[in-house]
């Protein structure tokens, strides 16, 4: 089974296994979900910053992080609570 996690980190995210940092997509299967270059600017704060994820439609997908990583807001940003300041959401 092909495991994948995407850590998040202040204003960096990384894949939590080589394997996934080489291929994040993990494969050609269908993605339920596809993010890329996504950002978030609260006036000058810039909470995210050029976040690519991808969910595939097979898979469990975990988003984990520190507090204050920007999960909540990506997860805000990517369900439309709020608008990405830039980057790209494709479903």
């Amino acid at each position: 089974m092909n495991n994948r996690t995407l850590r998040v980190t202040g204003d960096e995210a990384t894949w939590s296994t080589a394997a996934d940092r080489a291929s994040p997509s993990g494969g050609d299967g269908e993605m339920l979900l596809r993010l890329r270059g996504i950002g978030k600017n609260f006036g000058p704060v810039q909470a995210l910053t050029d976040i690519d994820l991808d969910v595939p439609a097979e898979l469990v997908t975990a988003l984990v992080g520190d507090n204050g990583a920007g999960k909540s807001t990506l997860i805000k940003t990517v369900s439309g609570i709020w608008a990405p300041s830039h980057g790209m959401v494709t479903s």
